[in-house]
């Protein structure tokens, strides 16, 4: 079945162990020659996009430093990635630029394919989780969803939706980390721990 083939292919998959500083080998024989060690896009750190729990922060950090030095950005999604990986590594500001890149893709034609290609759809997709994971630290959890505002310091505040527990969940946070939801009657509720969970977004909770 299709499933027991992607149990195959999964079992194939090697993640390298990290050298004695903590960085992982792009490929086989890639620290041992000079002449090919630059990457065309966040081959390693796109690892904390899909498994961040095996990127622990030094992890990420030391891998983050070696490689976007050596990275040239070829693809959509390099920059982007880098900026996910940036904010959870603190470094707001750095995040913001790379950040900027990416939303402006397509707009200012970084790659010189957008007339002949189109949209780049993945990366206006990873940019819009820098938006929600980076920037605003959403994570989802047993209970809810948990939000920690890092904001850079050109936003104001910012204002997306979400989709949660089949609702359609409006999000605002402001640079004093004051974040809101609107629940079901339309009203405001104030998460002042920044946790959000499914009784928050009922009529009652708005009366508590």
């Amino acid at each position: 079945t299709e499933i027991l083939a992607w149990r195959e292919v999964a079992g194939r998959i090697l993640q390298k162990t990290p050298n004695a500083g903590g960085v992982i080998e792009q490929f086989d024989g890639f620290f041992e020659n000079p002449a090919i060690q630059t990457a065309k896009q966040a081959d390693v750190i796109a690892i904390d996009l899909v498994r961040p729990e095996s990127m622990t922060g030094s992890l990420l950090e030391a891998n983050y430093d070696y490689y976007i030095s050596r990275c040239k950005h070829l693809s959509s999604l390099s920059e982007p990635a880098y900026a996910l990986a940036a904010c959870r590594l603190g470094r707001i500001e750095e995040a913001y630029g790379l950040f900027v890149t990416g939303a402006q893709m397509d707009l200012l034609d970084h790659h010189y394919c957008t007339d002949k290609t189109g949209h780049h759809s993945a990366c206006a997709a990873l940019v819009s989780r820098v938006v929600a994971e980076g920037f605003c630290g959403m994570r989802m959890m047993e209970d809810g969803i948990e939000f920690e505002a890092r904001l850079p310091q050109a936003w104001k505040s910012v204002e997306f939706t979400i989709r949660f527990r089949g609702r359609c969940v409006p999000v605002r946070m402001t640079d004093g980390q004051r974040l809101s939801v609107e629940i079901d009657t339309g009203e405001e509720q104030v998460l002042t721990s920044g946790h959000l969970t499914p009784a928050m977004l009922s009529a009652d909770a708005a009366s508590a």
